[in-house]
């Protein structure tokens, strides 16, 4: 009989007691994740940390007791050191920080579940080993780089950084309509958050692969599979997203750039 696959540890930490249990909650829908065990503060936070040997910890940095910022240095000589750190946290404040102590990821209070599903789907790809994106990457090198289209793009996130980004590995933008900002989705399931006056118009002209499909959606058509209905599907290993929405005013556009591939 075939080994159970071992699930990944997850430990949780947070000194609000309902977004722990939220956190809880929906990593259950995942059936390779088991949470291991949730913490309020950072003197709870060691000993498990060193008694659990989780592998994923998702940490809240303001604590009522420390701040996590203070004491990762001391988290990583006690964790597997696999072990992979997304920090969950109502304020952007920290994110720079955050990336600079190796954060794996990083998530704002209150997340939409595609968030936390885009991060729980990077992390089991980062572990798995597998190449991202090959079938994409081998259509863009044909039929998409077109004459004129740009090497690479520079973007601006929500931190006033400058980041280069090559349209190849670049999946999605997506609009977050509660905050009011675009996100762009990388072929690593890494998201970036953009600064706040980017628009559509702007990500549109970054280069001819990119089509919108609703309000709230930018895809690079490379990593479309399949059109059906007002849904669209993309490529492995992408297909487990959500799917993107289509609306009826950029459907035709949409068809026209798809099927000239």
């Amino acid at each position: 009989m075939a080994d159970t696959p071992q699930k990944t540890r997850v430990l949780i930490v947070d000194d609000d007691a309902p977004s722990r249990q939220i956190v809880a909650k929906d990593l259950s829908n995942y059936d390779w994740v088991e949470v291991c065990g949730t913490v309020s503060g950072a003197r709870q936070l060691l000993g498990a940390a060193s008694a659990l040997k989780p592998d994923l910890i998702f940490l809240d940095i303001e604590l009522d007791d420390q701040s996590a910022l203070d004491f990762i240095p001391r988290l990583k000589t006690v964790v597997p050191q696999d072990c992979k750190i997304v920090f969950y946290t109502t304020y952007n404040k920290y994110l720079m920080q955050a990336l600079r102590m190796e954060a794996f990821d990083f998530l704002l209070k209150p997340y939409d579940t595609s968030e936390l599903e885009l991060i729980m789907n990077r992390y089991r790809m980062a572990v798995s080993g597998k190449r991202q994106a090959t079938d994409p990457a081998e259509r863009l090198s044909s039929s998409l780089i077109i004459p004129g289209a740009p090497a690479g793009i520079s973007v601006t996130t929500i931190t006033n950084d400058r980041m280069i980004l090559f349209p190849k590995d670049i999946v999605f933008f997506r609009y977050d309509t509660d905050r009011k900002l675009w996100e762009v989705v990388l072929n690593t399931l890494q998201h970036i958050i953009l600064k706040r006056n980017t628009t559509a118009d702007t990500i549109l002209k970054y280069g001819p692969q990119f089509v919108r499909t609703h309000k709230s959606y930018i895809v690079n058509v490379a990593y479309i599979s399949m059109i059906s209905g007002n849904e669209c599907r993309l490529v492995p290993p992408y297909h487990d997203l959500s799917p993107i929405k289509i609306s009826k005013v950029y459907r035709a556009q949409l068809l026209d750039l798809f099927y000239d591939l």
